[in-house]
């Protein structure tokens, strides 16, 4: 696991992985009581942290909890009210709708990014030539089962097992998906198949920065202050990737919208009570964490 990926379980709870069921856990409570071990044991294991750095990161994750919880479990949980008003009584939703979800999905969760990056630098210029080498590693290491598991070099394996990662998803978020929504996701991975040099193009890229950022960031022969903020402007990229986000990167997200659209326009009576259960789920687990908070303090 990387530097991008050491953050996205908590971007991933903050957003409360909404329509397409990012995460797989389905308690949110749960998993943000289980996410600052795992953030910890990610960090070591992503540089090799030694004692005091472990210390530090684990002091600033418990911060960043906390300040989550103080901040935004119940702006989530009342969002997420609004959401399920519209899918019980509303029209079904469109793509439209979906963008902006994901939207202000992303809005949330750029201040919590925010606060996390100047601690990431703390952490980060206490690094060794080697420690930063071993993330260069674990890149490598994280791209050769990417490519296994998930981007196979044969474009039928590759849309079969995307088909089922999305299938998997949606079974998760409203229950068994209907032949009719079946076709509809292998419709969807034939389309987004030529965005698919996209996609390792710009994880490879990603990738590269951080690495760059870092080595400079550690050089003790560099000008500290122009590496911090050129790290800080690097890491705000990855944090809310839509600022940057290309035309073509813009289409996939776009379509992605459509096809969530889509299948939450075909839900069936069944499954539109099953995703209602999903999320008053998720709601009450965001105000029992916003008010374990409040009797905190």
């Amino acid at each position: 696991m990387t530097i991008t990926n050491l953050f996205k379980g908590l971007r991933r709870f903050v957003t409360v992985a909404m329509l397409i069921g990012l995460s797989a856990c389905s308690a949110p409570r749960v998993a943000f009581d289980a996410l600052p071990y795992w953030l910890q044991w990610e960090a070591k294991k992503t540089w090799d942290l030694d004692e005091q750095q472990a210390n530090l990161s684990r002091e600033q994750i418990n911060q960043w909890l906390e300040w989550a919880r103080r901040e935004q479990m119940r702006p989530t949980a009342q969002w997420l009210q609004n959401v399920r008003r519209q899918l019980r009584d509303g029209p079904p939703p469109t793509a439209v709708d979906v963008t902006r979800w994901r939207e202000t999905i992303t809005q949330w969760w750029f201040p919590l990014a925010q606060r996390i990056t100047p601690d990431l630098i703390t952490i980060a210029v206490t690094l060794k030539p080697a420690q930063v080498n071993k993330m260069r590693v674990r890149f490598e290491e994280g791209n050769e089962r990417w490519r296994r598991d998930i981007h196979p070099a044969s474009p039928k394996v590759r849309a079969a097992r995307r088909e089922e990662r999305w299938i998997e998803r949606t079974d998760w978020l409203f229950g068994e998906v209907t032949a009719t929504q079946r076709e509809l996701i292998r419709n969807h991975i034939q389309e987004i198949a030529v965005f698919d040099a996209l996609v390792e193009a710009e994880r490879m890229a990603r990738q590269q920065r951080i690495v760059t950022g870092l080595e400079a960031l550690t050089n003790p022969s560099g000008n500290r202050s122009v590496a911090e903020a050129a790290f800080t402007e690097m890491l705000e990229k990855v944090w809310q990737p839509s600022t940057t986000r290309t035309e073509e990167a813009n289409r996939l997200a776009l379509a992605n919208d459509a096809i969530a659209a889509r299948l939450l326009a075909s839900a069936t009576p069944a499954q539109r009570a099953a995703l209602d259960r999903r999320i008053s789920g998720f709601i009450d687990d965001l105000n029992t964490l916003a008010a374990r908070n409040a009797k905190s303090n």
